[in-house]
Formats: C-alpha cells, sequence, structure tokens
C-alpha cells in the first residue's frame, strides 16, 4: 500500500472517530436540557432555544468545511433544513451559544490533557528529590538557561536545604525557578473526558489531540494558548503534544495542511516547537540532564518535523 493511501485511510479514520466523539459530547450536552414554553413568557419576550435549535448550535463544535462537518451534515443530524440553520447562524444568540460550545468543549480537551501532563510532571520531581537525597538539587542546563523546578507545596514548606537554595543559589546563579501546582494533585490526572473505551491516558491525550484539527477551529485555541505557556516552562510532555499538532494530525491534503499551518496560534507554536528543539539538541548538557534516549527521540521528532515542513 501506497504512503499516500494509508495517510488517507489514517485521515478518514480519525476524522470518523472525532465526528463519533463530537457527537456523544453534544448527546451529553443535550440530557439534562428542558425545552422552554411560551407560558408565562411575555409576548415578544425571548423564550430560549427549542431542542433542535439547541441541538444544532452545539454541533457546530464540529462544523469546519476544510475537514469536519459542513452545515448541510449538521443540519441533517440535527434535523432540520439546511437553509433553517444558514438562518439561525445569522442570528447573535446563536452565534452566542456556538461560541461557548466549542470553548467549553475546548476548554474540557485542555483540561483532561494538561491535568495529565501537570501529574506526570509533578511524579517526575518527586522522583527526583528522592534520587537526589536531602543534600542535593538536580538543576536543568540548557544553553545559557539554568532551570530548577519546584513544587508549589515544596515552596510553600522548604527543607532547609531548597531554602537555602532558594535564597542563595537562584539569585546568585541567574536561576529561572518553575513552579509547578501540586495543590490539587489528587485531582489530577482524572480524565475529564474518555474516547471509546480507552483507559490508558497517553492513548486518550493522543486521540483527543489528534481530532482537534477536525472540530471547529476554536476548540483547540484554548490548548494551543496552554501549549505556549508551558513549552516556556519546559514542561516535556505538553512540547510532544505541540508535534503531535503539527506534524501528527495528518490532513488530507496540502492546502488544508498549509490553511492549518497558516493559523496565527500554530504558527506561534511552530516557532516555539524549533527554537526549544534546537537548544535540546545542541546543548551538550541537555544530554547530561535528560538521558541518550530524550534527545534520541528528540532529534528523530525534529527530523520528522522538518521533512514534512520541507515536503521531502
Amino acid at each position: 500500500m501506497k504512503k499516500e493511501d494509508i495517510v488517507k485511510i489514517r485521515w478518514e479514520q480519525d476524522r470518523d472517530l472525532a465526528i463519533k466523539f463530537g457527537r456523544s459530547l453534544v448527546e451529553s450536552m443535550m440530557e439534562n436540557y428542558q425545552e422552554p414554553t411560551r407560558a408565562g413568557t411575555p409576548k415578544g419576550d425571548p423564550i430560549g432555544f427549542s431542542w433542535k435549535k439547541k441541538q444544532a448550535a452545539l454541533l457546530m463544535i464540529l462544523y469546519n468545511p476544510d475537514s469536519g462537518l459542513g452545515l448541510k451534515q449538521i443540519a441533517k443530524i440535527a434535523d432540520v433544513p439546511p437553509g433553517v440553520l444558514r438562518v439561525w447562524r445569522t442570528e447573535a444568540d446563536f452565534k452566542m451559544a456556538e461560541s461557548k460550545a466549542c470553548n467549553k468543549v475546548g476548554e474540557m480537551i485542555r483540561n483532561t490533557i494538561d491535568a495529565q501532563l501537570i501529574k506526570e510532571e509533578i511524579e517526575s520531581i518527586k522522583k527526583r528529590r528522592i534520587k537526589d537525597g536531602p543534600d542535593n538539587l538536580t538543576l536543568c542546563v540548557l544553553g545559557k538557561r539554568i532551570i530548577f523546578k519546584i513544587l508549589k507545596s515544596e515552596r510553600q514548606n522548604p527543607t532547609p536545604f531548597i531554602k537555602k537554595f532558594l535564597e542563595e543559589e537562584v539569585k546568585k546563579r541567574r536561576i529561572k525557578v518553575i513552579e509547578i501546582d501540586d495543590s490539587k494533585e489528587t485531582l489530577l490526572g482524572r480524565s475529564r473526558l474518555k474516547i471509546d473505551d480507552r483507559d490508558d491516558p497517553d492513548e486518550v491525550i493522543d486521540a483527543l489531540t489528534r481530532q482537534l484539527v477536525y472540530f471547529n477551529p476554536i476548540v483547540a485555541q484554548p490548548l494551543i494558548e496552554t501549549l505556549s505557556e508551558k513549552i516556556d516552562m519546559e514542561i516535556m510532555g505538553h512540547i510532544g503534544i505541540a508535534a503531535i499538532l503539527l506534524v501528527g494530525c495528518q490532513v488530507r491534503d496540502e492546502k488544508s495542511l498549509r490553511q492549518w499551518r497558516a493559523r496565527p496560534g500554530i504558527k506561534d507554536l511552530t516557532k516555539r516547537m524549533i527554537e526549544t528543539w534546537i537548544r535540546l539538541i545542541s546543548d551538550p548538557n541537555a544530554r547530561k540532564e535528560l538521558g541518550d534516549e530524550v534527545i534520541k527521540k528528540t532529534i528523530e521528532k525534529f527530523k520528522n518535523f522538518l521533512f514534512r515542513e520541507l515536503n521531502f
């Protein structure tokens, strides 16, 4: 089978999964919806959305003519004429409902991914403390940047060694301190969203990320904004998610790929990714701090990314 055929099949599979997942989200959001009635409402006052109109507004999370659903397909699912849906989309209250639904779903996806990755970062720091012992602290040295990651709980109640380090060494050596909030650790990693019967957090995160290209573009914004922030915090899990967005999100053709890459948030994310990759693979200290295997995987991801960008 040709590579182009494999890509197309994967694209179709991911698209079908995204539409199925999106429709299941709409169904769950519609479960407790009570259709309003005119009784008791003064004549001329709005009474809210009918069942079909509310459902149509929520289904707009899948509105993406380039890769997701078009208006005709959404109208068919909502069981309304396409012309009616087109009229609804000119109304301010419908537009607001569509925007709220997209932002809500985007935040749910972002929170599910972010919570799991922060949970893994907390576990990594705890393991590092055990490995270092009471009188040593591992620093991450990348180029001219020296980074020390600390849990919020550690900063609030530091050991004598950490307290002295923060008071003396950080200022003297211009170390950047990155605080990871572990105050709600028991809540982190509890997947707010699930896809099919997948229990493995990494599989859920991978699937959620790959599906964003098929949703309404507004849905992706919360995650894109968070990735830009967390990449600056040197959280490796978020760098991996950015790589999926930039490389792993299969698109059906070059036109749709260019449109996806041209979005302002994605362009900024691309720049940050390239800067981070170059910093990691060019710094001899990074290999020492992160290990050969991490650097090897980073080089491979960077190579694949450049090959894809240059259309090799």
